[in-house]
């Protein structure tokens, strides 16, 4: 057996050695987002708070150092369904995609909506990481695709995918894989993850004006008839939120019930002009500089914020000029929709997150030097090490 092995070896390397070379390009940024998780997952276990008193559990644990913020909401609504207030917070401000496959798992499993959600959870942050991949492949080539997704997997607001039991790796997922089978031609599975998208956030605006122009880029010149047919994605957006809406009105006699759920919770804050200006945020900073009292922890998050919007924009020449228009035009009213949407910059960070093709022209500019590659991937690491513990305590980190 031993005289057999220096035989064996050399083969076996050089089929592992082939197998890397295959998949490299998939499994790096795999390995550096499940390192991230890893990370991220200790540090809110090791430094958690005490858990909001209407998380679903006792005591400290892994998934109760999740237990806060919007996670309370979604296990909630998973365990106990929809309850509607319009004199304050409801649960009616969180569309309900997630939480019902949270619900399903959780019968399915035997588990609990808490362990349930936090599985869901991992499995979609994933998912958002492949179908990145996957997109950027239809302009880059796989190196740089890979390169793409790395570039997704240090992004600070990542970690909103890497352990909070929110919406967001759901809506990313359906969002990008709706464009992805746009891209691929793929006209009904694009029906229905556009139709999917618009049960888990606002997404419906950009996402519409992005794939009615995206489809008028890609039309058959010539055939009338596949030209409507590359239409219907943006259709059935539009009728996804439409049903919304319509539920919403047979429930609670208010068709955007989830819209006045988060202005009554306070969420949104002041006026449209007030939010388009970040009043609040440059009150805030001014008395600060000044002197006066300011929190400097809620204003450095908040520049973090500011920070991704002004890097976002600058990014929108390189979007219409290397990928499409249409792109362009999703980044542009998502920050739009971001700006204002909320009184300050605290999570528009992480609601940039949707600005994917930002990601895929980055990679387009060519291959970092090494002492980058550790720049970001240590940044990465101690901006999600704080996000964990900060959330873990039920601070607002995004």
């Amino acid at each position: 057996m031993v005289n057999a092995l220096p035989g064996l070896l050399p083969g076996s390397t050089s089929r592992l050695n082939a197998l890397w070379a295959r998949w490299n390009h998939v499994a790096v940024p795999v390995l550096l987002w499940v390192g991230l998780v890893v990370q991220s997952g200790l540090a809110a276990w090791w430094f958690q708070g005490p858990a909001d008193p209407k998380w679903p559990g006792t005591g400290a644990s892994f998934i109760g150092a999740w237990g806060h913020l919007d996670s309370v909401w979604y296990v909630r609504i998973a365990a106990e369904g929809y309850a509607y207030s319009d004199d304050g917070a409801s649960a009616w401000a969180f569309f309900p995609a997630y939480p019902a496959l949270v619900r399903a798992v959780a019968a399915v499993t035997g588990s609990s909506a808490a362990v349930a959600g936090y599985a869901v959870a991992l499995v979609l942050g994933l998912g958002a990481l492949l179908v990145v991949r996957a997109f950027a492949a239809v302009w880059l080539p796989p190196k740089r695709a890979a390169l793409a997704a790395s570039a997704f997997a240090v992004y600070p607001y990542s970690f909103f995918l890497r352990g909070p039991l929110y919406t967001d790796g759901m809506a990313f997922v359906f969002v990008v894989g709706a464009f992805l089978a746009v891209e691929r031609r793929r006209i009904a599975l694009g029906c229905l993850l556009a139709f999917l998208a618009s049960y888990t956030r606002f997404e419906v605006v950009p996402l519409t004006i992005a794939l009615t122009w995206r489809a008028w880029e890609l039309r058959p010149q010539g055939d009338r008839r596949r030209s409507a047919i590359a239409l219907l994605p943006a259709g059935f957006a539009v009728l996804g939120q439409g049903l919304v809406s319509a539920y919403s009105l047979y429930r609670v006699h208010d068709p955007i019930a989830f819209y006045h759920a988060q202005s009554y919770a306070g969420w949104q804050g002041g006026s449209v002009a007030d939010r388009l200006m970040k009043r609040g945020y440059v009150l805030r900073l001014a008395g600060f500089v000044g002197g006066r009292e300011g929190d400097a922890k809620s204003l450095a998050l908040e520049t973090m914020g500011l920070l991704a919007v002004v890097g976002a924009c600058c990014l929108v020449p390189l979007v219409a000029r290397r990928m499409s228009r249409a792109y362009a035009a999703f980044v542009i009213a998502t920050i739009v929709m971001v700006v204002a949407g909320a009184a300050s910059f605290c999570s528009s960070g992480r609601y940039l997150l949707a600005c994917f093709p930002c990601f895929v022209v980055l990679a387009g500019l060519g291959p970092p030097r090494a002492r980058w590659i550790v720049v970001a991937v240590a940044l990465a690491i101690a901006t999600q090490t704080v996000f964990a513990i900060g959330f873990a305590r039920g601070a607002l980190v995004g």
